[in-house]
């Protein structure tokens, strides 16, 4: 078993289409933590796709507390293969 992935999160305020393209350009991808606490974040994506293949649990560090996280779903743009978006929820 390989070791989880620690991914950065930065909760965010803002909601809406013209955000989120925002936070793509960015290199950010806008995310949902579902659940009993949840909240919206923006998270890198550069480790997303290992924590996706490997299985879809990782670390997540948001306001410098580090949680698991489980991907609940994961949106992805049909041509260029791109997370979209992400809902997760605590492990």
């Amino acid at each position: 078993m390989s070791e989880r992935v620690t991914i950065q999160a930065e909760p965010r305020e803002e909601t809406g289409k013209g955000v989120s393209r925002k936070l793509r350009k960015q290199g950010l991808i806008p995310a949902n933590i579902i659940g009993k606490d949840s909240s919206k974040i923006s998270l890198d994506p550069k480790w997303l796709s290992k924590a996706w293949k490997a299985d879809k649990t990782f670390d997540m560090v948001l306001a410098g507390v580090t949680k698991t996280v489980r991907i609940q779903e994961l949106q992805v743009h049909p041509v260029k293969r791109i997370a979209l978006h992400v809902d997760l929820m605590y492990a």
